[in-house]
This record gives structure tokens, sequence and C-alpha cells, in this order.
């Protein structure tokens, strides 16, 4: 991945906050700064997982987010220097929420390894500095880019309202089959988990062949399908 493939995923990430903080992501990685890249991209990804749930809060009321936050923030009232809730953060998320996946999951924690090695003076055998390679940063930034940063909250138990209020509105200009394809795609199935995918189709499957009303009719209309 060079940087022009870099710039064209981060046109995508979700939240605008996330978007201008990786800038200084990118700017330290281009200018070979590896060791303040990986530092920043652990503050952005863990910004970003905040972001999402305090997302799923304030949209679903949430209760499972909303205990995680809490908890951040008992942490911080009690020492605002503290960063031991950081990890946990990403463990609660993983356990307690559909925000991530295994795979996401263990890419994060990997990036949290290597931010520790970067941010702390462990010095090696020839007291100099840990410095990662061109590589593992560019590895580092491509899976968080992927894996979480481009990803919206989405919610297996909430996805499929928010999908469907979504076509509704846009249903004048969905017209085709084609259209509701190439939107679905490029909004929703190409940014979601394996399990959140196929909870949503599960739920479209119900509503068109299984439930009457007008929800189950917009699904039925549109002959939503996948190739």
């Amino acid at each position: 991945m060079n940087n022009f493939e870099i710039e064209s995923i981060k046109d995508r990430i979700h939240f605008g906050k996330t978007k201008e903080y990786f800038e200084e992501v990118l700017t330290s990685y281009q200018v070979g700064s590896y060791r303040s890249s990986v530092v920043m991209l652990w503050a952005v990804a863990i910004s970003d997982v905040i972001y999402k749930l305090q997302y799923l809060v304030d949209l679903y009321a949430d209760a499972a987010a909303k205990e995680i936050l809490d908890e951040v923030r008992a942490i911080q009232d009690e020492d605002s220097r503290s960063s031991s809730w950081e990890l946990g953060v990403v463990d609660k998320v993983f356990k307690n929420t559909n925000l991530i996946d295994t795979a996401e999951f263990e890419h994060i924690r990997y990036l949290q390894k290597q931010r520790h090695l970067c941010a702390h003076p462990v010095l090696r055998g020839n007291l100099e500095l840990y410095k990662p390679n061109k590589e593992t940063v560019r590895s580092l930034i491509r899976n968080i880019l992927e894996g979480l940063l481009i990803k919206p909250p989405f919610y297996t138990q909430k996805v499929i309202s928010e999908i469907l209020e979504d076509l509704d509105d846009s249903k004048d200009t969905l017209n085709s089959q084609v259209k509701v394809k190439r939107y679905l795609e490029s909004r929703y199935l190409n940014r979601m988990t394996d399990e959140v995918e196929f909870s949503l189709y599960r739920a479209l499957w119900k509503l068109t062949f299984k439930v009457i009303n007008d929800k189950s009719l917009l699904s039925h209309s549109l002959k939503i399908k996948r190739a």
C-alpha cells in the first residue's frame, strides 16, 4: 500500500474528528517519523472507539456502550493522567458489543504493544530507542484504517432499522436494482463485520418472506440482493 492508497482509504474514515487526527499519523509516516506515527495511531484508534461508543449511546441509548463510557469517565475522574483504561476499553468493546471482531481486536492489541515500545524509553543493548520499520508502520496503519476507522458504528440489533430508514429516504433515486446494490455495498456492506452482515441478511429475509408491514414492503419492492 503506497501513500496514494493510504490517501484514498483515509477519505473513507467515518468520523470527521478521527479523519482530522489521522492527518498527524500520515504526516509522521510520510516524513519517516515512525515512532511518532505509531504513538499517534494508537491515540486515534482509542479516540475512534470512544466516538463510536458515544454514537451508540446518543442514537440508541445503548446500555452496554453507556456502561463502558461510564467506567472510562470514572477512571479519568480518579486519575486524569492514567492510561490504564485504554486497553481495557478495547477488551470491553470486543466482549460486549459488535463494533470489532476477533481479527480487528488482535490488530488493535498488536498496535498497543508497538505503541508501548515506541512511547517508552526501553533501551536496547546498544542503548538505542526502539524504532519500528516502515513496513511495520504501514501494516499497522492499514489494519487500523480498514478494520476500525473507516467503519461506521453499526450495531447488530440496530443496523436494520437504520438501513431501512435510509433506503426509505432514498427510494426515489434508488430506482433500479443496480443502484440499490451499488449504494448498499459502498455505504454499508463493504464496512460491516461478517457477523453484522449475516444479521442484516437474516433480518431482511424475515422482512421479505415472513412479515407484512411497511418496512417489509419496502424490502420486497427494492429486491435487495448482493451478487
